[in-house]
């Protein structure tokens, strides 16, 4: 098995597993029933049910009603999600190079040659950082010299 059948195959499935489990855990906390949910997104409580278990994959569009309807972030439904993996033994930091440089390929593309070299170097090298808190302050970093830069865009 390749590593893209194999991060689809595991990983994604996981994810989508560990999703349902914050979509029933938060159900539960305000007291709803599947079938208040489903009649909330207008679908059935069977389709609720594979979402809970994993079954189903949820698009985008459905965790932002969920999110809506369940009075959350919909960040919530990912909060935590690295260490559920890690618990259930699968090491994403061996696709991460392959799969969030591929999928993002698209908003580099249309940016100057020097530029798009950088960007990926940028990425590849980000990528690499254990350490979250060293990751979020190298983020901060570049967010403020962004903003500085932007700046003196403006003044010209």
């Amino acid at each position: 098995m390749t590593d893209k059948q194999d991060f689809k195959n595991n990983v994604l499935d996981t994810i989508d597993e560990y999703i349902g489990s914050r979509i029933r855990l938060r159900r539960n906390l305000l007291g709803l029933s599947q079938d208040d949910l489903a009649k909330k997104l207008n679908i059935s409580f069977q389709q609720i049910q594979k979402y809970e278990k994993g079954t189903n994959r949820i698009s985008g569009s459905r965790i932002w009603q969920l999110a809506r309807i369940l009075n959350i972030p919909a960040g919530y439904f990912f909060d935590g999600v690295e260490a559920f993996l890690a618990h259930k033994g699968l090491d994403i930091s061996k696709y991460a190079n392959d799969c969030f440089c591929e999928d993002i390929d698209f908003m580099i593309a249309e940016q100057p040659i020097p530029t798009q070299q950088s960007a990926k170097e940028l990425l590849n090298a980000f990528s690499d950082i254990q350490d979250t808190d060293l990751a979020n302050n190298v983020l901060d970093l570049i967010k403020t010299i962004s903003k500085k830069e932007k700046r003196k865009e403006k003044k010209k």
